[in-house]
């Protein structure tokens, strides 16, 4: 049992006194019992609400109490009511631990209720005071939230969930205590539950159960969806990685072997490979430096001259420097109107994959459709009328030899084509990459060559005896680019090792998310919940469960929910719903053998189940008394492995009260309203 409630105690201060109440709870069974509409709920109700857990009821929930505690009170039905000034809830926790947890909330007063006090007994009796925060964004996740700290206090590490919006959020409290705190109003109309919605968990009956049986699977679950958060955050760091090296390098160059996506194994043999668009091809980065070093170092070793000594090679340059403008011209055209091109390609193959998925979408209907019993779709195929169902001439067919795909084959081949057109769209999209590449690079050089023309053009117009200025001009571009190559070699030799340790995460978390994507129950999941099963039909047949046959109630694999499978009338197995089938009665009673059933197993097995329950009323449906005897006697039987609590209203277990007392049970019987006066 990872926690009990020892005491109960709710303070109210009214214009004519005070008024109060004090439960000293056991370990084991608690029955409150008072006359109806006397406050026996009251008093469970200030747990779930010293708890902090009034909004599992509903978001806007701000207190169970309804005119109690928050409006008036008053000493005996027809009396005066006593409008109530300022109120407060308090309650004592132990742990498995043996350490002390005393909550105080105000209901109604001067402080927010969002506000709780509490007092914290260690296990050596030091005692510490401290508050908490609750009802605001942080208070399951941040230190002094109080959801936080009595999670802690329980013994639970709360696992993260989905929700329908793709977020992760910490499976909450007030998700779990429905499946241990059955409220009289609502938590008597599921057998699970009911869950709260405005959390927006996916999945939340099944989520619960995987917590509280704390099923191999459920781990599994939460292990894999941690590793593919830290997957996805390395690929978002190698993606951010390669944006920025990219950046670094310019838009006139492409890497080669550090792909949108982590590559395996790049860390056994780290390395950036980086090409340049150089003279109308594509080179490595290294070859372009030593390319471009060789012409630096050859124009650094001729000796400057005058103009008048080089005016044939000026004018052999120049008449070679035009002839490239004008094959720059022609290729730049030529890369627009390929890039055009290409566009235009990856522009008709999403239309063509959109028209696919067209098709995709009214042929799955019709296979569902099919699937249905509808025959419309085929009728003409088997020359018949899908109107009136007579044989169609085949003169009025035209003359196909060609036998149509059935709708399971034509799927299959729209499914391929969709498959196909996307990697030609892949394909296209890489290529128009290049294209905008070399288009980039090509300009570039164009721009070069017009500058250089310019040059020599004015080197020409220059005295014949000034010092040509061309050669120099020249070889300062040239060592312009070799630095600028230079810098790219050492922006991709620096990012080696970012992208290396990257890589090296991955290489180690995605062995172990394979080991982990299995969603098949463990040996020990199957044991849990087939000893679940078990107990739920033994306890049905206990409380005369009378809808289905015991044996024919089952746990679901899905949700955990119970399910029927019966035998109909053609002697085949069908699944049955039990929400509509059970009588209101047995809909208690299925209840009552669900929630003990789920403590038979945390009692035989480790489980994350607190060893605690409550049910407010589970008389309910006008029970027979006799269930609600055999109930009762179940539930005192699990003794000091659990702590049972019972709201109950006095009349209706009058006759087996002291059966109960004798089984163990604690009566805490009120002859009038659970909220009295205090003297």
């Amino acid at each position: 049992m990872k926690f009990s409630i020892s005491k109960v105690l709710i303070h109210a201060t009214t214009a004519s006194g005070p008024f109060g109440t004090e439960l000293e709870l056991q370990v084991g069974l608690n029955v409150v019992k008072a006359p109806n509409t006397s406050g026996k709920s009251t008093s469970l109700q200030a747990i779930l609400y010293g708890l902090g857990l009034e909004r599992m009821l509903g978001p806007r929930v701000e207190t169970p109490f309804g005119h109690v505690l928050t409006e008036y009170l008053r000493e005996v039905a027809d009396g005066p009511s006593f409008p109530v000034l300022k109120s407060s809830v308090e309650i004592e926790l132990k742990n498995n631990r043996k350490e002390i947890l005393a909550v105080h909330r105000v209901v109604r007063g001067d402080a927010d209720t969002r506000l709780v006090r509490a007092k914290i007994t260690d296990a050596n009796g030091s005692e510490s005071r401290r508050d908490f925060f609750l009802h605001d964004p942080g208070s399951v996740q941040r230190e002094d939230g109080f959801h936080n700290y009595l999670a802690r206090f329980i013994g639970w590490d709360l696992p993260d969930v989905t929700t329908f919006d793709g977020r992760e959020i910490p499976l909450y409290l007030a998700a779990i205590f429905p499946t241990l705190f059955v409220e009289q109003k609502r938590g008597w109309s599921a057998i699970q539950g009911p869950f709260p919605t405005f959390l927006r968990i996916q999945d939340t009956a099944r989520r619960v159960m995987e917590f509280l049986l704390d099923l191999d699977v459920g781990n599994r679950r939460r292990r894999r969806l941690e590793l593919e958060k830290q997957i996805a955050r390395l690929e978002t760091e190698w993606s951010q990685a390669r944006q920025h090296l990219t950046s670094r390098l310019g838009n006139l160059s492409r890497l080669q072997n550090i792909p949108s996506r982590p590559v395996e194994d790049f860390s056994s043999s780290p390395s950036i490979g980086v090409e340049v668009y150089l003279e109308e091809e594509w080179l490595a980065l290294e070859e372009a430096v030593d390319y471009t070093k060789t012409q630096v170092d050859d124009l650094e070793a001729v000796e400057l001259q005058q103009t008048e000594d080089l005016v044939p090679a000026l004018r052999s340059e120049l008449a070679e420097a035009q002839d490239d403008v004008a094959n720059l011209e022609t290729r730049v055209d030529e890369l627009r109107r390929d890039m055009a091109i290409t566009r235009s390609e990856i522009q008709g193959f999403q239309n063509r994959i959109a028209a696919l998925k067209t098709d995709l979408a009214r042929n799955q209907d019709a296979q569902k459709l099919e699937k249905f019993g509808s025959r419309l779709g085929r009728a003409v195929s088997e020359h018949t009328c899908p109107t009136c169902h007579q044989e169609l001439d085949a003169e009025l067919l035209p003359v196909v030899q060609v036998k149509g795909m059935a709708i399971e084959e034509n799927i299959r081949f729209i499914r391929s084509q969709i498959d196909l057109y996307k990697a030609s769209a892949n394909a296209s999209e890489v290529e128009a990459n290049n294209l905008r590449l070399m288009y980039d690079s090509v300009a570039t050089e164009l721009s070069e060559k017009l500058t250089r023309i310019r040059q020599l053009g004015e080197a020409l117009r220059r005295p014949s005896g000034a010092t040509a200025r061309s050669s120099i001009e020249q070889l300062v571009r040239l060592q312009a680019r070799l630095k600028r190559f230079e810098s790219m070699q050492s922006e991709a030799d620096g990012m080696v090792d970012r992208f290396s340790s990257i890589a090296d995460a991955l290489d180690r978390l995605r062995p172990e998310l394979a080991a982990v994507k299995s969603d098949d129950f463990s040996d020990t999941d199957v044991a849990k919940i087939e000893f679940f099963e078990e107990r739920l039909q033994k306890r049905l047949v206990n409380f005369s469960f009378k809808t289905f046959r015991a044996a024919e109630i089952h746990i679901s694999r899905e949700d955990f929910r119970p399910f029927g499978i019966i035998r109909d009338n053609t002697g085949e197995y069908v699944n049955r719903e039990l929400g509509f089938e059970m009588s209101a009665s047995d809909a208690i009673r299925m209840k009552w053998s669900y929630y003990l059933a789920l403590l038979d197993v945390a009692l035989k097995f480790d489980t994350n189940h607190p060893g605690f329950i409550a049910f407010d009323e589970p008389d309910q449906q006008a029970i027979e008394s006799k269930d609600v005897k055999s109930f009762l006697l179940e539930a005192a039987a699990f003794g000091s492995s659990a702590q049972i609590l019972v709201a109950a209203t006095a009349e209706k277990i009058a006759g087996f009260d002291a059966e109960l007392a004798e089984a163990g049970a604690k009566i805490l019987g009120f002859s009038g309203y659970t909220v009295r006066r205090r003297l």
